[in-house]
């Protein structure tokens, strides 16, 4: 038990000089944070005559000194950004604009009926489907445009003998 006060009594010693600066910073911020020293000075300041209402005089002129600045700066800033064009000019300048105009119009119903009308009789169908591809083939097996093979015209001279022989030969092949 004296052992533990011992220990306590340590905790509570400084080894610092007592004008050090941290010691003198811990000091002043030990009494800042006691909230019985920020009553004393609050009783203080009263005491002393302040008027501390929202309407009172020096409130009534700092808030108009504020405005006053803010004025000046909005009117800075606004002859700084006069020449400066603000927007677009049309919708097709601005392109979040346009997009959304598009989709405006797409899901407008009124402009959905009047597309449906007028693409009710438009049939399209894509040309690899399966069906035509199949059509094709069987069309091309019925009719006999490539069952004949027609004998090719050559561009060599006619008079040549292995030609002439090709010739024969390419015709007993075809009948």
């Amino acid at each position: 038990r004296l052992y533990k006060s011992g220990d306590q009594e340590s905790l509570h010693r400084y080894t610092l000089p007592p004008d050090h600066p941290d010691f003198i910073r811990a000091r002043i911020n030990a009494s800042q944070i006691s909230d019985k020293a920020y009553k004393t000075l609050w009783e203080q300041s009263r005491a002393a005559g302040y008027d501390l209402r929202l309407d009172a005089i020096p409130f009534q002129t700092a808030k108009a000194s504020r405005e006053i600045a803010s004025d000046f700066r909005y009117k800075e800033a606004f002859v700084r950004d006069r020449g400066h064009p603000i927007g677009f000019r049309s919708v097709s300048d601005d392109l979040k604009a346009q997009h959304v105009m598009r989709v405006s119009k797409l899901q407008s119903e009124r402009e959905y009926k009047r597309r449906s009308q007028e693409t009710r009789s438009q049939v399209r169908t894509h040309l690899d489907q399966p069906g035509f591809i199949q059509a094709k083939k069987s069309q091309e097996q019925a009719s006999d445009i490539n069952y004949r093979q027609h004998l090719h015209q050559y561009t060599s001279d006619a008079e040549q003998l292995a030609l002439k022989h090709a010739k024969q030969a390419y015709g007993l092949q075809s009948d």
